[in-house]
C-alpha cells in the first residue's frame, strides 16, 4: 500500500501564521513514542532551550545530509552523540504543550499519522492525532466547522472598506454588505432543497409564546415611523391650545410596544379572569388585532382588553401555546427567581401585589405571605 507524504517544498498555506510550516513538518524521528511535556520555566533556564534548539537543529541538518542512505534512528542519534532519553529531554525544552511524538524513521518525517486499516477504506488524506487536551479539540472543532463563516467575515470586512472608499452612505453600505452576504454565502445541501422547494425550516404543532418576566425584561420599540406620527400629532395639539411646554402626564412608557404582561394586567375585570395568572393567560388567549375581529364578535371567547390594549381571543382546548420564560437559578439569583415565579403564577393586575409593603424580599413573601381571592384566603 502507498502512502503519500506530505510535500517537502512547504507552500503558501503552510506559512500562513508566520511559521516554516503550520502543520509541523518535517516530524521528529524517534525510537519509541512518547508524551512530551512542557518544561518548568521556573526550574529551566533560557540556556537550557537555547542548548535544545541547537542540538535539534544539528539532528535536522545531519538527517538531511544522510536523506539518501536510508539511515534508521538510532544510527542518525549516534552520529551526534545523542540518545534516545536525552532527545526526549531537550525536545521538552521546546514544547509548549503537552505533544504526542510517535514512533518515526527518518524516511518517514514527511508522513502524516495514519490507520492502514482505515487507509484502504478512505482513500483521502488522513491525520490522526490522541487528544491531551479537551479544550484544544474543542477550538480546531469549532474552527472547522466555522472556516467558511471566518472566510465570509474577511471577504464582508473587504466590502465595507471598498464602500467607505467610495464614499457610500449608510444606507448604500448596508445594501452592499448585505448583496455581498447572499451571493458568496455557503448552505449546506440540505438548505438548498428546503430554500428551493419552498419548505419551511421548522415546524411546530403548537404555538410557543415567550413571556418576558424578570425585573428589566427586554421589551420591543415602537417603529421609527409610528414614533415620528405620534411627535407630530402632540405638536399640532400643542399648537391647537397655544402652549409650548410638554404634557406634564405623558406617558413615558409610549415608546415601546405592549408585551404579553402589559396586556394581562389589562384582562376584563370579570369572574374567569380574576384568578387567571399570566402562564395560564398566555397559553389559554392569543392577542388579535382589531383588523382580524369579525363582524359578529362571540362574546364567549373573545374580550377586550383594558387600556386600549387590544384584544384577546380563547385557543382552542386542544391547541393552549407552549410558553418559554427566562429561567433564573434559585441559588446564584433568589430574588430574580422568586420574583419571575410570581408574576407567572400569581394573579396580580400592579407590580406592587407581587411584593407587598410590609415584605422586603420576593422570597419572604413567596414563603411566607397570604392574598385573599373572593373572600377565600390563599
Amino acid at each position: 500500500m502507498a502512502v503519500h507524504q506530505h510535500s517537502k517544498k512547504h507552500s503558501k498555506s503552510c506559512k500562513k501564521k508566520g511559521t516554516v510550516c503550520r502543520f509541523n513538518f518535517p516530524r521528529p524521528p524517534s525510537t519509541r513514542t512518547f508524551i512530551s511535556e512542557p518544561s518548568d520555566p521556573d526550574k529551566d533556564s533560557e540556556d537550557d532551550e537555547e542548548l535544545a534548539k541547537e542540538i535539534l537543529s544539528d539532528l535536522w541538518e545531519v538527517i538531511k545530509k544522510h536523506e539518501d542512505e536510508n539511515l534508521d534512528v538510532s544510527e542518525i542519534f549516534k552520529k551526534i552523540g545523542l540518545t534516545q532519553e536525552s532527545f526526549e529531554t531537550y525536545y521538552r525544552f521546546i514544547t509548549n504543550r503537552n505533544t504526542v511524538v510517535l514512533k518515526r524513521q527518518p524516511n518517514e518525517i514527511y508522513t502524516n499519522q495514519y490507520n492502514p486499516h482505515l487507509l484502504r477504506a478512505w482513500d483521502a488524506n488522513m491525520d490522526i492525532q490522541y487528544i491531551l487536551d479537551a479544550f484544544s479539540c474543542v477550538v480546531y472543532i469549532i474552527s472547522y466547522i466555522s472556516k467558511a463563516e471566518r472566510e465570509l467575515g474577511l471577504l464582508l470586512q473587504q466590502t465595507k472598506n471598498e464602500a467607505e472608499e467610495g464614499n457610500l452612505n449608510a444606507q448604500q453600505t448596508m445594501k452592499k454588505v448585505g448583496t455581498s452576504y447572499l451571493h458568496h454565502r455557503e448552505i449546506s445541501a440540505q438548505e438548498a432543497v428546503f430554500r428551493v422547494t419552498g419548505l419551511r425550516l421548522r415546524e411546530c404543532s403548537r404555538k410557543v409564546e415567550f413571556i418576558p418576566v424578570g425585573e428589566n425584561p427586554c421589551r420591543m420599540s415602537i417603529p421609527l415611523k409610528d414614533l415620528e406620527k405620534q411627535q407630530n400629532c402632540k405638536s399640532s395639539k400643542r399648537k391647537r391650545h397655544n402652549s409650548d411646554s410638554e404634557d406634564e402626564d405623558e406617558d413615558e412608557n409610549s415608546t415601546w410596544m405592549n408585551n404579553i404582561v402589559d396586556r394581562y394586567k389589562g384582562r376584563p375585570h370579570i369572574d374567569i379572569f380574576i384568578k387567571l395568572c399570566l402562564a395560564r393567560f398566555t397559553s389559554e388567549y392569543s392577542v388579535i388585532l382589531e383588523s382580524q375581529l369579525p363582524q359578529k364578535i362571540n362574546k364567549d371567547t373573545t374580550f377586550k382588553l383594558d387600556g386600549s390594549l387590544g384584544y384577546i381571543r380563547k385557543r382552542t382546548r386542544t391547541s393552549p401555546a407552549v410558553i418559554k420564560y427566562p429561567r433564573f437559578s434559585q441559588e446564584n439569583s433568589p430574588e430574580k427567581y422568586y420574583q419571575s415565579i410570581l408574576q407567572l403564577y400569581l394573579p396580580y393586575r400592579y407590580d406592587e401585589q407581587l411584593k407587598p409593603l410590609q415584605f422586603q424580599t420576593y422570597e419572604n413573601f413567596f414563603t411566607c405571605g397570604r392574598v385573599k381571592f373572593q373572600g377565600i384566603t390563599h
